[in-house]
This record gives C-alpha cells, sequence and structure tokens, in this order.
C-alpha cells in the first residue's frame, strides 16, 4: 500500500505543476490583452435619409455592432476589434465582430463634412449620419 502512494505521488505532482502553470498563463494573457476600445466619434446611432432604409439603422457602442433591417428585426455583433485607416478627409474603419459565432467585418468611411458621416464600402452612394439622441 505505501509503495503505491509513492508511485502516485509523482503524478499528482506533476498534475499539479501543470495547473499552476496553465493558471499563470491565463493570468498573463489576460494582463498583457490588449482592451478594446471604440472610438468616441462612432458610438451612436446612424441614421440614413434614404427612403430605401428609412426603418433601418446601424447602431455602435462600446461593445457591439448593431444593424437592424427594418419590421423589428436586427443582429447583432460583438466587436473584437477595430481598425482605423486615415485617408485624408475621412477615415477608413473596420470593425471586425463575432456574430452568431462567426468573424465577420464591416468597413465604412467617416467623413467630417458639416457633420460627421458614414458611407459604408459596400454603398458608397448611401450616407448616414450620427442620429442627434445618442
Amino acid at each position: 500500500m505505501q509503495n503505491q502512494k509513492k508511485k502516485d505521488t509523482p503524478k499528482i505532482r506533476k498534475k499539479l505543476i501543470a495547473g499552476v502553470i496553465l493558471c499563470f498563463a491565463v493570468v498573463l494573457w489576460h494582463i498583457w490583452q490588449k482592451p478594446l476600445t471604440v472610438p468616441a466619434e462612432l458610438i451612436g446611432s446612424w441614421k440614413t435619409i434614404d427612403s430605401r432604409y428609412a426603418d433601418r439603422y446601424l447602431e455602435i457602442d462600446g461593445h457591439t455592432i448593431d444593424f437592424y433591417t427594418g419590421a423589428g428585426t436586427g443582429t447583432t455583433g460583438f466587436i473584437q476589434k477595430i481598425d482605423a485607416v486615415p485617408q485624408g478627409s475621412r477615415t477608413l474603419y473596420t470593425v471586425f465582430y463575432l456574430q452568431d459565432g462567426r468573424e465577420e467585418q464591416c468597413s465604412f468611411y467617416l467623413t467630417f463634412e458639416k457633420q460627421q458621416s458614414l458611407y459604408l464600402l459596400n454603398q458608397p452612394g448611401i450616407r448616414w449620419t450620427k442620429d442627434k439622441e445618442s
């Protein structure tokens, strides 16, 4: 019986050390992970005066990007990262997000005309402006 305890002790010790190393690695990962910062100029509800999209809007907050597609329907994506590339008087933003377990992205230009305007990359002719209430 005593020999069995001596044989089990190294196995238990190895598992314990592996567990401690794993916990330490998780703590380090959380410490070094860069926190998500959504630029303040993007936060809010974005709407267009284009009648084809009268009941639709895009909403961005500190953690999510929501696409409201009319008739009370919409989708929510959880923002993972945002890239910004200044291009003269406008900035190209790409929002990387998770939606229903899939990695997705949305790219758009933000301009500072008379007021901030957002132009989706796949619909460059449609101007979206920030709702004054957001």
